[in-house]
């Protein structure tokens, strides 16, 4: 918050008793900020879900072997395999 406004609530507390109301722009910043976490943490799902993916079906080409054993390979399960999946193709239906 700017020093600025930081005053402005100070003098305005003086005069109402201690109440000040929010201002629009720090509701505004606090949900701007809110989005931004929210966005990253989205970001680094679908990444960490690419990944897998990628992995898996390298795996698979490179090797031939079912999904099964390659999961195991790797140390990830084909259910997990699977959710990323559907992750992404979540990720790919809200672009839309």
């Amino acid at each position: 918050m700017s020093r600025k406004n930081s005053e402005l609530k100070e003098e305005v507390g003086k005069v109402m008793g201690g109440r000040v109301m929010a201002l629009p722009s720090d509701k505004l910043r606090e949900e701007y900020a809110k989005g931004i976490s929210q966005g990253i943490s989205k970001g680094i799902s679908k990444g960490a879900a690419q990944t897998l993916i990628s992995n898996v079906e390298n795996a698979r080409r490179n090797t031939g072997q079912a999904l099964c054993e390659v999961c195991k390979m790797l140390g990830t399960t084909v259910e997990k395999y699977e959710e990323a999946k559907k992750l992404i193709c979540e990720y790919e239906n809200d672009q839309s």
